[in-house]
């Protein structure tokens, strides 16, 4: 959760490198016992390729030469960031083997060699609360081989100096992420370690608050959250940010309810809104919606949170965090229908307003390139774009645009701007009339964000059949008033003007525009499918992992085609080669409509499990 905004000013940071100094002088070294479940789970492909020697930081692939600890590395602190908190640790635990647990126990005693003595990047309360709740979770990894006669002297010795750093500077932790992940590492560590005498019913407490904060929740001792459940969300709408906090408040939960402690009002409270928002922003397989900067999350994290602390039925009006869900049969289709967040809670939104994704039993059929961070900030760029996600877009303009940059953290970020204004949050979730939509589940949408630059309209009509064979789509752009018919027109002139002056034909360029503004929908597809045209070239066939085939069909007013993509995939060191099927046409008048379906193969029987229902 934390990361380069944990940064603070000179007067903080001198005084975490003074605590951090003092701590490491009194030795002490403590007994590890109490509970064992790790707090979060890791992803097997990054710790096979940790163990490898290589490692993804700041967006470039690093090799690290015969099993070297990365900690000689010169790059940016920034960069450096993730690796003082020992996040990787997870990873190689779920890898597992000798070769996991002899990287994990030779990087960790490098960095006690070199930054033990409370020195280095790795030493404010948030980070070193990671680090701490790492090592304890994965002690018996570290501690692992011959010499070691049980434990580890250096380490153990290591393990009481951050806690006792973080017994004093848990509180100078700024509020948010990083007060939480300091605040988990004050509870891993007073549940933990013998004699630590931290204070956990303080830390329990401060977290709640710090947890029901982050949703937005306000209370009153008596009647529970006083923000209504549905208007519960993180300011960046990010899904999996959302279920990091989730896990580490759920774990948190059930550590303090096994070891007889009392749980906090707030953070049940927290629990009880974060475990319904997660339910609803979940496909059929168990991943999360990629959008708004989050991936699909680490396989099984999700599922072991929700084990822990139950989590509720998914919301009952279907929207969860702005993102509407609807599901039939074996389909499960989720759209972002709320603006995306701006200023410094949007450092990682995208202009995904509209976007679908579409998931069949536990196979994804549509699905957003995700996040580009991790690879550097070309593709950061690139996944935020429209052009990224399955939704309508211009021709070379987003629905949102970036805007100025800030800097925060030793880094700059650009949140997005010029977003959409008007999105239609009623989210019209009805069942269709027999002769319209066939009795399906039907999703009315609509966005302004080209309003002001094109004077359109973007509105979008997605049916989900009742078996969940079928999902009808319907695209519609229009100048609405006679302001943004003139404004249309002007940039259909422009236009026009421009491809004039290129093709050195002045005369006659300037009326109408007749070759119109391009726009295309796009319907970006999971690496593991296949996708081709038919004969005709009038439709496009989807082959799923299993073999299932889905069909897109279009009513004609666009050209069909299989195009290259990409999928950010953040357990892999580059981003994977894709397909998307683009229905591409152009904007000659005040109205465009094009129409789509998109079903299964009508004599296939599923080959996958049933979808679970919508309380899973």
């Amino acid at each position: 959760m934390s990361g380069v905004w944990d940064a603070a000013g000179p007067d903080v940071r001198l005084a975490d490198r003074l605590h951090a100094r003092l701590a490491a002088q009194a030795p002490w070294v403590p007994a590890v016992g109490g509970p064992s479940d790790p707090v979060l789970t890791g992803r097997p492909a990054r710790g096979r390729h940790l163990i490898e020697g290589r490692l993804r930081l700041g967006g470039a692939v690093v090799d690290l030469p015969g099993g070297a600890a990365p900690w000689t590395l010169d790059l940016p602190p920034a960069d450096m960031a993730g690796l003082h908190r020992f996040d990787w640790l997870d990873d190689l635990a779920a890898e597992g083997g000798r070769a996991a647990w002899a990287v994990a126990r030779g990087w960790t005693l490098d960095w006690i060699r070199r930054f033990g003595r409370g020195t280095g990047p790795g030493w404010t309360p948030a980070r070193t609360g990671r680090r701490l709740t790492a090592w304890i979770d994965h002690a018996a990894m570290i501690e692992a081989g011959p010499a070691t006669r049980g434990h580890d002297p250096a380490f153990r010795r290591a393990l009481g100096s951050q806690a006792r750093f973080l017994a004093r500077r848990w509180r100078a932790a700024p509020p948010g992420p990083p007060r939480i992940d300091a605040l988990i590492g004050v509870l891993r560590a007073g549940l933990t370690l013998a004699d630590a005498g931290l204070p956990v019913a303080e830390a329990a407490e401060a977290l709640g608050q710090e947890g029901a904060a982050a949703l937005g929740l306000g209370s009153d001792s008596a009647a529970g959250p006083v923000t209504p459940a549905g208007a519960a969300a993180l300011p960046s709408r990010n899904p999996e940010r959302l279920s990091e906090l989730h896990a580490r408040l759920a774990w948190a939960a059930a550590t303090l309810t096994a070891g007889g402690h009392k749980v906090p009002a707030t953070l049940s409270r927290a629990l009880a809104t974060a475990g319904p928002l997660l339910r609803g922003l979940r496909h059929a397989d168990g991943g999360l919606v990629r959008m708004q900067g989050g991936g699909a999350g680490a396989e099984g994290r999700l599922d072991a949170a929700l084990a822990r602390v139950g989590g509720g039925p998914a919301p009952a009006d279907r929207m969860a965090m702005g993102f509407a869900r609807l599901s039939e049969g074996r389909v499960t289709l989720i759209a972002d229908a709320a603006p995306p967040p701006t200023g410094f809670a949007g450092r990682d939104a995208h202009a995904s307003t509209l976007a679908v994704e579409i998931t069949a039993g536990r196979q994804p059929l549509v699905v957003s390139c995700g996040s580009g961070a991790p690879f550097g900030s070309d593709w950061r760029r690139a996944g935020r774009a429209t052009a990224s996600h399955s939704v309508l877009g211009l021709d070379g303009v987003s629905s949102s645009r970036l805007g100025a940059p800030v800097r925060r953290g030793g880094r700059v970020f650009e949140p997005l701007d010029r977003r959409p204004e008007d999105v239609a949050r009623s989210v019209a979730l009805r069942r269709g009339g027999a002769e319209d939509d066939h009795g399906a589940r039907v999703l009315d949408m609509s966005h302004d964000g080209w309003r002001r630059s094109h004077g359109l309209i973007y509105r979008r009509r997605l049916a989900l059949a009742r078996d969940g064979g079928e999902i009808a789509g319907e695209e519609a752009l229009a100048a609405e008033t006679d302001r943004d018919v003139r404004a249309l027109r002007a940039v259909l002139d422009r236009a026009a003007r421009r491809r004039g002056a290129a093709d050195g034909d002045a005369e006659g360029a300037t009326e109408g525009g007749a070759e119109g503004i391009g726009f295309a929908v796009r319907f970006h597809l999971h690496p593991r499918s296949d996708a081709a045209l038919d004969a005709s070239g009038l439709a496009a066939r989807v082959t799923l992992p299993s073999g299932e085939v889905w069909t897109l069909r279009h009513d004609g007013a666009a050209r069909l085609s299989v195009e290259p993509s990409v999928y950010f995939d953040a357990a892999r060191l580059h981003p994977s080669p894709s397909h998307q099927i683009v229905l591409a046409g152009r904007i000659e008048e005040t109205a465009t409509r094009l129409r789509w379906s998109l079903a299964r193969g009508a004599d296939q029987a599923p080959p996958d499990l049933e979808a679970p229902d919508e309380g899973v």
